[in-house]
């Protein structure tokens, strides 16, 4: 089983909505919904306490995966390294911009784990 949570922040108080087995759908609007505002991380959870995260919003996202212990990101080899900020968890981040993917990516990812458990493949995960 999967429960996926969506942060809603109002000011510095944080309220989680939480969806148990989630639809592809529902997985699809939490990641459409993140803004950098008020939303500002999606989580996906496994039974076996495994994760995926995906924060950021509204142009740019950072996914990150705990499997196994280890811990990866998302990434683009080719980007270059230029700091881009982006609030994730409520908190604002300064990342790099080869960790700073487009929508498309991380719904892709975020598909994948919800299906099969694992990270998406053919694309570069860097440990944490």
């Amino acid at each position: 089983m999967v429960n996926l949570s969506l942060d809603q922040w109002r000011g510095v108080y944080c309220h989680s909505i939480d969806t148990p087995s989630p639809s592809e759908d529902d997985v699809l609007a939490a990641i459409r919904t993140l803004d950098g505002k008020i939303h500002t991380l999606v989580f996906l959870e496994r039974e076996e306490g495994y994760n995926l995260s995906i924060g950021g919003g509204p142009d740019l996202y950072i996914c990150c995966i705990e499997e196994f212990g280890e811990f990866l990101t998302l990434t683009d080899a080719g980007a270059g390294d230029k700091t881009i900020m982006l609030v994730t968890g409520g908190q604002v981040g300064h990342f790099q911009e080869r960790n700073c993917m487009p929508r498309e990516l991380v719904e892709r990812a975020a598909l994948e784990y919800l299906r099969t458990g694992k990270r998406l493949r053919n694309v570069v995960w860097d440990r944490s």
